[in-house]
């Protein structure tokens, strides 16, 4: 029997029939174009079949493209927050201001709240020895001693331990090492030397 040339027009390829009315070299060449001879012919209908399989596979699609271009959306983010400082900004506020938003910057925020507290905790007691270490009388002492006031800005309100040398540079949990501050300039001060943010308070130069 003589060869034929397939009729689907994106194959073209020569073959030989089994029979004489076979046009087309395969079932898959057959059905493709099959389909697009239905296609035009049936718009709306699949229109809808479009839809309905894209809103059925929305979830499990999406998530499969989170995990699959993750690395390339967080570069693409910060390479615009970069060039866009002020556009970044104001995108992450309104974000931040979104139902979701609120929800996940508070359990980062819990999350990242209770490791700080923990690992801080830990370095109090690994960089002083139990002997040394400051006791609930050498805190009281010390409030006692500053009037309670912030050893800092002088001001008469809830206090915290402020650790002169932080612990996070090597300093150490003992009674010469921390002041009563303010919660406001405890946190100002975080770990920064002490010349350095007494020089950022205007207390010395």
């Amino acid at each position: 029997m003589d060869t034929k040339k397939c009729s689907n027009l994106t194959c073209g390829l020569e073959f030989t029939p089994k029979v004489s009315f076979q046009k087309f070299c395969s079932f898959n060449c057959k059905r493709l174009q099959n389909r697009r001879d239905w296609a035009p012919l049936h718009r709306e209908q699949l229109r809808d079949s479009v839809n309905r399989h894209y809103w059925r596979n929305r979830a499990a699609e999406l998530e499969r493209n989170r995990k699959r271009y993750k690395d390339k959306e967080r570069e693409r983010s910060r390479k615009y927050a970069k060039n866009n400082p002020d556009k970044a900004l104001v995108r992450a506020r309104r974000y931040n201001n979104t139902t979701w938003g609120k929800i996940i910057n508070g359990e980062r925020t819990r999350r990242h709240g209770n490791i700080y507290a923990k690992n801080y905790t830990l370095r109090k007691k690994t960089s002083t020895p139990a002997s040394e270490a400051l006791t609930r009388q050498d805190w009281d002492n010390l409030i006692k001693e500053y009037k309670g006031a912030c050893a800092y800005c002088g001001r008469i309100s809830k206090l915290t331990q402020d650790h002169v040398i932080p612990i996070s540079k090597g300093g150490k949990h003992i009674r010469d090492n921390v002041v009563p501050a303010c919660f406001s300039c405890n946190r100002k001060k975080s770990n920064l030397p002490l010349g350095v943010f007494l020089s950022r308070m205007g207390i010395c130069g």
